[in-house]
């Protein structure tokens, strides 16, 4: 099975580009109606920070994970590869954030690999259960804790 993520499974980043749009098209406007000069700085300015902003979010939308009966991969950016056997798996698991943001986690000590899936992946649900039934799955929450000067 392979889950990545997608505009659809993460609608935050439509919204990311939308705002990025309007100040950019604000930056043109600038330049029609106030002040060219103010109006060419500022739509290059957004012009370099729209191309920071694809070159992440092509990143972000590149990363897959493949489970098959054997193992588990993340596949990264600059095709970047990280395969875990389910049997060399020492820790893995799900935590939940304070606002009930589900994270997954493989964790290789062997060689101190550690991996995380953020719900934003498609497919969240049936990976959570892959790992859960490959694994000794760990469930694990925030708790409140003492402050150290009272340890």
């Amino acid at each position: 099975m392979e889950s990545r993520i997608t505009l659809k499974s993460n609608l935050k980043i439509i919204f990311l580009c939308l705002i990025i749009t309007i100040i950019f098209a604000g930056g043109i406007l600038l330049a029609v109606f106030v002040n060219l000069l103010l109006g060419i700085v500022v739509a290059s300015i957004m012009a370099y920070v729209i191309y920071v902003i694809y070159k992440y979010l092509h990143e972000l939308l590149t990363n897959r994970v493949i489970t098959s009966k054997e193992d588990i991969r993340f596949i990264l950016p600059h095709n970047e590869e990280h395969i875990f056997l389910w049997e060399e798996i020492t820790h893995a698991g799900m935590f939940k954030s304070k606002k009930g943001k589900e994270t997954l986690f493989i964790y290789k000590e062997p060689d101190d690999k550690l991996m995380s899936i953020g719900q934003e992946f498609t497919l969240f649900n049936s990976l959570k259960e892959i790992i859960r039934k490959n694994t000794n799955f760990l469930k694990l929450s925030r708790r409140k804790t003492r402050p150290l000067k009272s340890v």
